[in-house]
């Protein structure tokens, strides 16, 4: 019975894993469609997106309180209209996008920080996200962009995952020297 249940606690952890998808995932999308520059580093922080106009900050649907201070700052240290983009990943996380809308208001903010709401308010709103994740993890598992460097490094580098970073596309960052990227 113990191994049965260790077998299970396994296969449930690896499912969660596979279906989980990070603020990482959709930026990636959100970044495809609104192009610019990601993970631009400023005082005090990074902004997740930076456009022509928008110095964006993505972040789920529950966290548009903290998103509010963080559109504020980047816009500001960017010199770009601060912009929210909260992640709704389901119908019943549509009162977080009220609730930020009512405070907006209240604060006589709704005219200074643009709002978007992934997927509604995106063209290619009915791509499925774990249909992306799926097709991209064969590739972006094999590449780690370190944040402040924007370093490329591949899986065989001695650097690979030991600095503070992401996964990334082969396409994105600088190739390092060290391993080609």
């Amino acid at each position: 019975m113990k191994n049965q249940l260790t077998y299970f606690f396994i296969i449930l952890c690896f499912s969660l894993t596979a279906t989980a998808q990070s603020e990482a995932d959709y930026q990636y999308l959100i970044h495809k469609e609104l192009g610019g520059e990601t993970e631009v580093s400023v005082t005090s922080g990074r902004v997740d997106l930076v456009t022509e106009n928008n110095a964006w900050e993505i972040d789920w649907a529950n966290k548009w309180k903290h998103a509010i201070g963080q559109a504020i700052w980047y816009g500001l240290q960017t010199n770009k209209k601060p912009g929210i983009i909260l992640i709704q990943s389901n119908t019943s996380e549509f009162k977080y996008v009220q609730q930020l809308y009512s405070a907006l208001a209240f604060a006589g903010l709704s005219d200074k920080i643009d709002i978007k709401i992934y997927p509604s308010d995106f063209n290619d709103s009915s791509t499925n996200i774990q249909n992306i994740y799926q097709s991209n993890t064969s590739s972006s598992f094999y590449y780690w962009l370190s944040i402040n460097s924007k370093k490329r490094h591949n899986i065989n580098c001695y650097q690979f995952e030991k600095s503070k970073g992401r996964y990334c596309k082969e396409h994105e960052g600088i190739a390092a020297k060290c391993c080609g990227g």
